[in-house]
């Protein structure tokens, strides 16, 4: 018979004996451990931890040390306490086990000998437990911090944690904590340094003032833009040489006979509008026609994607045509203001490679944009029908993506050249009251729908031209194994709680979980890296009070020992 012929049963007999006896209180704890042959000082805080914690921690001691003496005689230690063993007979069936090996310590035992046993004994005083022996032996005093986990405990915690790991997990896929973790991810995006608006822009707002003013001047027509007022604009714009101009109004009536000009402008090859898809709802012919008068290659959709709780986080660049809808594009309103500014820009360097056609991922003069898919980051089977990528916008102190303008400051020619010359001039309205709203909710507040255009088109252009990250996310496999690896952080800090006081141990947890959001928030300032970060923290508090509670109240309960 050995140590490890000692089956579950009779370790936790032994741990319910020693926790019931009088030698696990505070002052007799270090006399115990020297009468058994061990030194207390392997035990951190052995004088203040809880009876269960005690008995918890000198049992595994012991039986990491395999020191078969030492628990033979704490069987002898402990009989007095229970009327020679009178009450406990499973204590006489442990002592039998061990009878045969007593006096025969493997040799390899670490056990104390008896120079150092009577060194400490002399060391501690008969009624104190604040004086510290201090052993002659280096590897006493190499022993005083923490030992590593014995095997069982390491299987204890991995089981935790996997099993916590594996139900946040669950949850997960079910969508559970995404509402939660697009909020934090909200967060996260504002708490960004700022970058400085994009220069290569302008936006030109079309207010309340605004449409008021063009019915003091008797202007008629459809719109919030009339269509006398959108020709002295354009012809206004025209003189400054902007690149581009791109028209965030639906415009699905033709124009004015009475302003011939407006014509002519709105067919420039740098002129863009924009047409609405009908949702999946909706009729194919609900969405209002693209405008006629602009060259159907300037056409671009301005569908955007809002999540459930009706926040802009995504960027739908590319979608499929629909059979009988009037609005045949199949490139966004930002991506084809992009890619023409970039072909400008770069000449015959510049190259697209359409996912439609390729069958490859969207590539923009060399710079892949990755489609989102249906798991990703705090998305749990969401919709990313067509082609969609996260939305990465630019911050910005001000909130405001370029420098803007509204229709009375150019018509009033309230501007410098430099504000609109080589910009992408975008025209959109910004109306509270007067026509119809376009406002949207996105991390940064509620914006108008040309700003979010301005947001995407930004975003394209500085990715190809200035190296700006793209949002990304972790592969599953890899946020799984970031979720587990705090649940066992989370298991091994319970692990050394016990031998730590409340004040400690809570401050671990709150540095712990600070150290979590850092991390998340680093990746995605500096590396456009979106990580999970509530499932990590739920899984490092979740494993953390999970091993707490197992080990202190459901798998050494006290109970009364016949």
């Amino acid at each position: 018979m050995s140590l490890e012929d000692l089956d579950d049963a009779d370790i936790e007999t032994l741990r319910q004996l020693l926790q019931n006896s009088s030698r696990a209180a505070p002052e007799r704890r270090r006399s115990l451990c020297i009468e058994i042959g061990f030194d207390p000082s392997h035990i951190i805080n052995i004088s203040t931890i809880p009876e269960s914690d005690f008995a918890i921690e000198l049992i595994d001691q012991l039986q990491q040390r395999k020191l078969n003496n030492s628990i033979y005689k704490l069987c002898q230690v402990l009989k007095p306490d229970f009327r020679g063993g009178e009450y406990a007979p499973k204590l006489e069936k442990i002592l039998s086990k061990l009878n045969n090996n007593y006096n025969t310590e493997p040799s390899n035992s670490t056990a104390t000998d008896p120079v150092e046993i009577q060194h400490l004994s002399e060391a501690i005083p008969q009624q104190s437990e604040n004086i510290i022996s201090h052993p002659t032996s280096t590897e006493v005093v190499k022993e005083v911090h923490p030992v590593l986990p014995n095997r069982s405990s390491l299987r204890k915690i991995l089981m935790v944690s996997l099993g916590v790991t594996g139900t946040l997990i669950g949850l997960r896929f079910f969508a559970v904590f995404q509402s939660i973790e697009l909020k934090f991810f909200d967060n996260l995006m504002q708490t960004r340094p700022d970058e400085g608006m994009d220069k290569r822009l302008l936006i030109v707002k079309i207010t309340d003032k605004d449409i008021l003013d063009q019915d003091k001047r008797g202007e008629r027509g459809k719109g919030s833009l009339r269509d006398p007022s959108l020709n002295s604009l354009l012809a206004t714009l025209e003189e400054h040489k902007p690149r581009l101009i791109g028209l965030d109004l639906y415009r699905p009536f033709s124009a004015d006979p009475n302003v011939p000009d407006l014509l002519k402008r709105l067919q420039q090859k740098n002129v863009f509008a924009v047409c609405k898809t009908p949702a999946i709802e909706e009729q194919s012919n609900s969405s209002p026609e693209p405008p006629k008068e602009v060259f159907p290659e300037n056409i671009g959709f301005s569908d955007f994607v809002s999540d459930t709780d009706g926040v802009v986080r995504r960027h739908l660049m590319l979608q499929a045509r629909i059979a009988g809808t009037t609005c045949l594009t199949q490139q966004s309103f930002s991506l084809l203001l992009a890619r023409r500014y970039l072909q400008q820009e770069l000449g015959k360097r510049s190259h697209y490679q359409d996912p439609f056609q390729s069958g490859n991922d969207l590539e923009l003069d060399g710079v892949v944009f990755q489609p989102l898919q249906p798991f990703s980051g705090g998305y749990q089977d969401v919709d990313n029908r067509g082609y969609q990528i996260l939305l990465n916008y630019r911050a910005t102190s001000s909130g405001k993506i370029a420098q803007e303008l509204t229709v009375e400051d150019i018509l009033n020619k309230r501007f410098r050249d430099e504000d609109v010359r080589d910009k992408i001039v975008l025209i959109g309205s910004d109306a509270q009251q007067q026509g119809t709203p376009d406002h949207w909710t996105t991390p940064y507040g509620t914006v108008n729908g040309v700003t979010v255009h301005g947001h995407m088109i930004s975003q394209i252009i500085s990715a190809v031209l200035d190296r700006r990250s793209l949002l990304s996310v972790l592969p599953q496999g890899v946020e799984i194994i970031w979720i587990w690896g705090w649940a066992l952080a989370g298991g091994f800090l319970a692990y050394y709680w016990r031998g730590l006081k409340i004040l400690p141990i809570a401050l671990c947890f709150v540095i712990l979980v600070l150290c979590i959001c850092i991390i998340c928030f680093i990746c995605l300032w500096i590396c456009s890296l979106w990580i999970p970060l509530v499932p990590p923290i739920i899984a490092f508090i979740g494993t953390s009070f999970t091993a707490i509670y197992i080990t202190r109240f459901y798998r050494f309960p006290p109970k009364n020992i016949r």
